[in-house]
């Protein structure tokens, strides 16, 4: 079997992921220290009964998750190094300020500031699937008004929000990559960051598999297809 390949030079860096502390671990940490672990959704320590919510709604989701790997493979593939190098890295700027000087939208779900010219992805679909609410504080006290919404547009302060919204937000991820594919669309950095996919796939089945039916029989397979092939496109 050959050696693996490296990955191309224009794809993101690798990011890591940790558990949150539990609150009372939060509260003896600085602003400063809360804020500078790693900006990614993460998930608090929990009682069991908590582990279950909101698991029924992902359900199909590891049908998206198999699809998933099939993209990576595919940009991979098809999208020049020579031609991301050309791409501004910061075409918003530095802050919210700027990023709204230079046409850019707030981008929900990937949390992102990015080009108006970009498609959105799944974002609307991810913000319609329920009203989320976001918190100043991890007791769910504070919920985040215009002020505090803007510190956090420019990487001030963190929020805080349930559950079920890191879940939502990995099931919209993976549903932005096939709307890439289907409409043969550009990628920002975010969705082409294979660790954080790999952390919601992984994330996303962990939970599945705790689903009481998980390993109960009804499940029919599809036919067997012969139309497939993985010719890149020219």
């Amino acid at each position: 079997m050959p050696a693996p390949t490296a990955p191309p030079t224009w794809w993101p860096k690798s990011v890591s992921y940790s558990q949150v502390s539990s609150t009372e671990d939060v509260s003896k940490m600085t602003e400063h220290d809360q804020y500078r672990q790693e900006p990614k959704r993460r998930e608090l320590p929990a009682p069991n009964s908590a582990i279950m919510f909101g698991l029924a709604s992902v359900g199909a989701m590891s049908l998206l998750i198999l699809a998933f790997f099939g993209v990576m493979t595919f940009y991979e593939a098809t999208i020049g190094s020579s031609s991301m190098r050309d791409i501004n890295p910061r075409p918003c700027g530095n802050s919210s300020t700027e990023a709204r000087a230079n046409g850019c939208v707030f981008n929900q779900l990937t949390w992102s500031w990015v080009p108006k010219s970009c498609p959105s992805y799944a974002d609307q679909e991810f913000k319609e699937y329920r009203d989320w609410k976001y918190y100043a504080d991890l007791k769910g006290e504070v919920e985040a008004n215009s002020d505090i919404w803007e510190k956090v547009y420019n990487n001030e302060m963190p929020l805080y929000t349930v559950k079920g919204e890191h879940m939502t937000h990995c099931v919209h991820l993976l549903l932005s990559m096939a709307q890439v594919v289907r409409d043969d669309s550009p990628t920002i950095p975010k969705l082409r960051e294979y660790e954080h996919i790999k952390h919601c796939a992984d994330h996303l089945l962990m939970k599945l598999s705790m689903l009481p039916d998980f390993d109960k029989i009804g499940t029919k397979t599809p036919l067997v297809s012969y139309e497939q092939n993985c010719q890149a496109k020219k």
